[in-house]
């Protein structure tokens, strides 16, 4: 037990608290109980308490108090003490063990009651769960059954629209053709009136035409010229202007009615104009001088004419160049509204006469096989060279003028290229190219923004003057020095690994941390279909997408501008921070940015698919598309600058955010687009928001040809292209990836199938297999050109629907369009059932087509204008695309000829055909013959020209699931005859009789007898000597 320490005084060494005289009798009682004895040491006194040395007290004796002290009462005293205190312990100890015991029991108790319960419970869940199975068995079984009525109540349906539909399609062909009738006659006698109006006009203005005319007749009753006439040479040099004077003081000289204006335009008359066995240039200024233009001093084309000065191409024979303004700004003048330009204005009409004129001319040299040269004979026979590609770009640029004041005279769907010899403009090419790559620009993106227009490389100069003027548009990435015409270094590069970039100031590190956002927050919103915004007033919180303006960030991830590659959803605060201002500063209150609101496939593949497929949607329904690219925000923008609305709109065209495929999406999808520039203002730092202008690209688009350097026209056209245009065609597709990469090449038929109008399917949204998405993507689009047949690879199914598909829809070759207006070639007809129709120039194949190296099976380069990493090499492989037919599959159409075809998808132009198998013939809707056939493969016939006289045309249709299986000979079915009339039937022309069935004993036919058929093959088809097969 714990013994007692006395406090001791700090005087003595005696304790402070030992028994005074006054309580002697209660010491001694304490004594005799001996309650003191077990807290007491033997060295004290047990009745004064103190040291026993210090008065000499003993064991029996205390000298103190001089008492004699009891030892056996003591002890008697400590025994029964001490019992006493043994008994209380045991009886403490009894009833701290019956304590635990019932603490126990209690324990034991409450644990088979929860066992129990835990019991019932599990049992109740039971039969719920049994219960809800056989609710939802029930519920299966009854949604199967009112599905099944309502397919057959939708069959039924379906049946009676049809019915009615033919009914109704009866009967608007009826009203269609006595409207048709009712508008022919309106049209003839519209036209009377019209023909009435313009003599009644030409005799009132006096609209003779008498350039070297004796008789002084109007020239469009002279198209019948005498023999040796031609009007008379008008001889001017380099330095002579080719203006008139200015002969009226009073508004605009050359919007004054007088004798002499063209009242329209006849490409006839250029032979009345000027001497067409003339040297080019020559012609070219005599047409110049003939159109009479006066220099005009008006105060509002003076304006004009100076920026239209600004926009004008670059020429070395200036006094053509000031022509050409004069006209241009003076007709700008005249038509600044839509409404006048649709008047028959004869002074608009005489310019515009006069523009198409010079395209007539080039048109002229071109069909006579006269390639135009670059000498202009002035007086006294002294020659001048000049340069022919700038004449020519100045020619060009005043017909998209024309074709922008809807005063077009140009009848054909692209430039020619033939137009100019290339030993002519191949010099100013090249030294563009050289430039471009001592800027350091990207070649490809070059090509593929020159590409984009009718011109082709005959543009690529006036790219390059354009990147001159202003030193931002230079590509900043190294690497692109080494990039050619034909592919770029950064194109596939896989940038999802790339750190996250820090929006810092000038001269400073950011010291910014990664900022996380809940992936579980993404759940809700992405299953509902809903985008997953992020609010700008709450980190960490999602905005309301359906009520709450927001915007959508479209950018690359080679800016640094995605995820952490080590943790998913995490990005730059400074970043989210910058973003917030600008959405603040366009009125939004959300931001969805795919790094954030796009969940990571290692977090859940499944969401993450989900919500790829319904990305376009985020942008679509964004108040806002904000295009953040590092390569703009470079791009200083000057507010009062017309300059900057030209070389912005080049920018975005030459940016790394336009070359790539997911943000063409974005842009065509986007309908308030708006573009990040750098400021000029030298006060604000890159971490501000204020350091950027916020350009809409509809204002960066919107410039008049007049007004706008051809190098903005280009881009401008093919950022429209992208923009906002609704895909109808799979050409248009093919053109707006083409020149695209992405860093995942499973990445592009998801883009194939979301500007197709069905990506968001929830079956594609795992989908893997790549002929999958080609058969739902042509079913989409319904509406391919014929030039997108002529690919020469394995088709999707030999025969069929889709047997006249690619695997692939990439394999497909492109067409692009241009600065004119105008669909000359048509389109082919797509149907749900997998087959495509639509009228084709075509002949039966000829006996002498099994010649050897009359058709040769066609080889396309695979994949010229790419240069491919492992990954997609192997992704290739895996789908089995770009597989070339074999040599066989000609072979064996060959050996029965009579019952093939050839389809000219260009009008001859080119000597790849169609091989078809005929099938049949069926009835159309409207009475039309519809021919069946089975795609074959792809040919060129060398050295071939289309004849007319042979051909038909007529509805071809191939892949249809109901046609027959094989061939058969239609030369007794359907005839071949002209444009205008029948000539018979011309299918058996060039047939050898009896070649068909004859064969000799040996059961060879005469065909394969025949020279050169034995001639070995090897893996592109047969080994010709002499002859290149390609």
């Amino acid at each position: 037990m714990k013994a007692f320490i006395p406090q001791f005084d700090r005087h003595r060494l005696a304790p402070s608290h030992g028994p005074s005289q006054m309580g002697l009798q209660e010491d001694l009682r304490s004594y005799q109980a001996g309650d003191h004895l077990h807290n007491l040491p033997e060295i004290y006194c047990d009745l004064c308490r103190h040291f026993k040395d210090y008065y000499g007290c003993t064991v029996h004796y205390c000298r103190k108090y001089r008492y004699h002290l009891d030892y056996a009462a003591r002890c008697r005293a400590a025994t029964r003490v001490a019992e006493e205190r043994r008994r209380e312990e045991e009886r403490r100890q009894a009833e701290q063990a019956e304590r635990r015991w019932l603490i126990a029991m209690e324990e034991r108790r409450r644990a088979e009651e929860r066992r129990l319960a835990e019991e019932r419970r599990l049992a109740e869940e039971q039969r719920l769960i049994a219960e809800r199975k056989a609710a939802e068995e029930k519920r299966l079984a009854e949604e199967k059954r009112v599905a099944e009525e309502k397919r057959i109540a939708e069959e039924k349906r379906l049946a009676e629209e049809k019915k009615q539909a033919k009914q109704k399609r009866q009967q608007e062909a009826r009203l269609a053709e006595e409207k048709r009738q009712a508008e022919i006659s309106e049209a003839q006698e519209n036209e009377r009136r019209t023909q009435q109006q313009q003599q009644e006009e030409e005799d009132q203005i006096d609209l003779p035409f008498r350039f070297g005319v004796g008789n002084g007749d109007d020239i469009t009753e002279m198209l019948d010229k005498p023999d040796g006439w031609c009007p008379d040479r008008i001889v001017f040099s380099r330095q002579d202007s080719l203006l008139e004077p200015t002969r009226t003081s009073n508004g605009c000289a050359n919007h004054r009615v007088r004798p002499g204006l063209w009242p329209r335009f006849d490409p006839r008359w250029l032979a009345f104009k000027v001497d067409v066995e003339d040297k080019f240039l020559n012609s070219l200024g005599a047409i110049c001088k003939r159109s009479e233009l006066q220099r005009c001093q008006n105060s509002k084309c003076v304006d004009v004419a100076q920026r239209v000065s600004l926009a004008a191409p670059q020429c070395t024979w200036a006094a053509f160049r000031e022509w050409a303004v004069v006209a241009i700004s003076c007709q700008y003048v005249m038509s600044p509204t839509k409404s006048e330009i649709d008047k028959h204005d004869p002074p608009q009409v005489h310019i515009a006469s006069a523009i198409g004129l010079m395209n007539t001319l080039l048109e002229k040299h071109f069909e006579d096989e006269d390639p135009i040269d670059d000498v202009l004979l002035g007086p006294g026979r002294r020659s001048t060279r000049l340069n022919i590609p700038e004449i020519t770009n100045v020619i060009y640029w005043m017909l998209t003028v024309q074709t922008q004041m809807d005063r077009n005279t140009v009848d054909y769907a692209t430039w020619p290229q033939e137009f100019i010899p290339p030993r002519l403009i191949q010099p100013s090419i090249q030294r563009a190219e050289s430039r471009a790559v001592e800027l350091g620009l990207c070649l490809f993106r070059v090509h593929t923004l020159a590409f984009a227009s009718s011109r082709k490389a005959a543009e690529i100069p006036a790219i390059i003057a354009g990147v001159n003027r202003r030193p931002e548009l230079v590509h900043p990435d190294r690497g692109h020095e080494r990039c050619t015409a034909n592919r770029c270094n950064y194109m596939y590069r896989d940038n999802t690994g790339r750190m996250p970039f820090h929006n810092s100031p000038r001269g400073q590190s950011c010291g910014c941390a990664l900022l996380s956002f809940s992936h579980s927050k993404l759940c809700a919103p992405i299953a509902n279909g809903l985008p997953a915004v992020w609010s700008t007033r709450q980190i960490d919180t999602l905005a309301t997408a359906d009520t709450e303006p927001y915007i959508a960030i479209s950018h690359t991830w080679a800016d640094g501008t995605g995820a952490h590659p080590e943790y998913p959803g995490s990005v730059n605060s400074c970043m989210i921070q910058f973003f917030g201002e600008i959405a603040a500063r366009l009125n939004c209150v959300g931001v969805w940015w795919d790094a954030i609101s796009i969940p990571a496939k290692r977090n859940d593949a499944t969401l993450r698919a989900k919500a790829i497929s319904k990305m376009h949607l985020n942008y679509q329904n964004a108040s806002y598309t904000v295009v953040h690219d590092r390569y703009l925000r470079k791009f200083k923008w000057r507010d009062g600058d017309d300059g900057c609305a030209d070389d912005g709109c080049l920018a975005v065209a030459l940016s790394p955010w336009f070359s790539r495929g997911w943000t063409s999406l974005e842009l065509h999808i986007s309908h308030n687009v708006v573009v990040l520039f750098g400021t000029a203002d030298s006060r604000f730092d890159p971490s501000d928001s204020r350091s950027v202008v916020i350009k809409p690209l509809q204002d960066i688009l919107s410039r008049h040809p007049a007004l706008s350097p051809r190098a903005h026209r280009i881009a401008a056209l093919l950022i429209e292209k992208v923009w906002r245009k609704k895909i109808e065609n799979i050409s248009e597709i093919l053109a707006i990836l083409h020149p695209r990469g992405t860093s995942w090449p499973s990445d592009v038929k998801l883009i194939q199938a979301h500007l197709a109008g069905c990506g968001d399917h929830e079956d594609l949204a795992m989908e893997e297999d790549e002929t999958v998405f080609t058969r739902r993507i042509l079913g989409a689009v319904g509406s391919m050109s014929r030039y997108a047949l002529l690919h020469g690879f394995e088709t999707l199914a030999p025969s069929g629907p889709f047997s006249w598909a690619p695997r692939s829809i990439s394999d497909m070759p492109i067409t692009s369009s241009d600065d004119f207006e105008g669909d000359f070639e048509g389109n082919l007809d797509i149907h749900t059932n997998g087959s495509v129709s639509g009228t084709w120039h075509w002949r039966y194949l000829k006996y002498s087509d099994t010649h050897t190296g009359a058709l040769l099976l066609h080889r396309p380069r695979l994949l010229q204008d790419r240069m491919l990493t492992d990954k997609q090499q192997s992704y290739r492989l895996e789908q089995r695309l770009s597989t070339i037919p074999s040599y066989s599959v000609l072979e064996t159409a060959l050996q029965n000829w009579r019952h093939c075809a050839l389809l000219y998808a260009d009008s001859g132009r080119s000597e790849l055909r169609i091989l078809v198998e005929t099938l049949g013939v069926d009835d159309g809707d409207d009475g039309e013959k519809i021919i069946d056939c089975r795609y074959v493969a792809v040919v060129e016939e060398l050295d071939a020209e289309m004849d007319l006289d042979e051909c038909g045309y007529h509805t071809i249709r191939l892949g249809h699931p109901e046609a027959p299986e094989g061939g058969t000979d239609l030369r007794g079915v359907i005839q071949m005859h002209s444009d205008d009339e029948s000539e018979g039937d011309l299918g058996n022309a060039d047939e050898k009789p009896g070649s068909e069935d004859e064969k000799s004993d040996d059961g060879i036919s005469d065909f394969q007898k025949q020279p050169g058929y034995g001639v070995e093959f090897d893996e592109f088809g047969p080994i010709l000597s002499g002859m290149n097969r390609y």
